[in-house]
């Protein structure tokens, strides 16, 4: 009689153990989930602001750019008045009528 005792107190210490072994995975699956979802939306906000960033620099470009180019057209210097084809070039640029 005293065996059998001894073999479910055994038996019961080892589905207790089992148990909180399965609850302790579980808790750790939940955390790795979390931090898959944390990663996956942290990779996807890193991607959209790459992707913001690249907009502006791209935008910036185009400004700088935009802005290169309507300087050299804009400012006048005095080779536009001496270069005859220049000259003509911006005043055809402008539809001035000088």
């Amino acid at each position: 009689n005293g065996d059998q005792g001894d073999i479910e107190s055994s038996r019961q210490q080892l589905l207790n153990g089992i148990e909180k072994d399965n609850k302790r995975w579980e808790e750790t699956l939940k955390i790795q989930e979390g931090a898959v979802d944390n990663s996956h939306r942290l990779w996807t906000q890193r991607d959209f602001a790459r992707q913001e960033m690249q907009g502006r620099i791209d935008d910036l470009q185009k400004l700088r750019n935009l802005h290169k180019r309507n300087t050299e057209q804009v400012l006048w210097t005095c080779e536009d008045f001496i270069d005859r084809s220049r000259y003509k070039k911006k005043k055809n640029l402008f539809n001035l009528n000088f």
